[in-house]
């Protein structure tokens, strides 16, 4: 048995939301101006809208998300899990 999950209108609600974020200078998640520890977390915020200490909170979900699409597209590299 197969699954077909169309995960599109998730990905372009979060891309316009993160965008929205961006332009407003706050974090996507908690909604406070972004916090960042280090330059690759300032990096991912303009691309995701996401905080650093948010990321770190979320990334195995979206770890879980990658994974999902990867899934879809039948794309999966188990080599991006180590």
């Amino acid at each position: 048995m197969s699954f077909i999950i169309d995960l599109s209108p998730l990905l372009k609600q979060f891309k316009e939301e993160a965008r929205r974020a961006i332009e407003a200078n706050i974090c996507v998640e908690c909604k406070q101006p972004p916090t960042f520890y280090s330059d690759a977390g300032r990096k991912e915020y303009y691309i995701s809208g996401l905080c650093e200490p948010c990321l770190t909170r979320l990334a195995p979900m979206k770890m879980i998300f990658l994974i999902l699409n990867e899934l879809r597209t039948k794309t999966w590299n188990s080599s991006r899990c180590r």
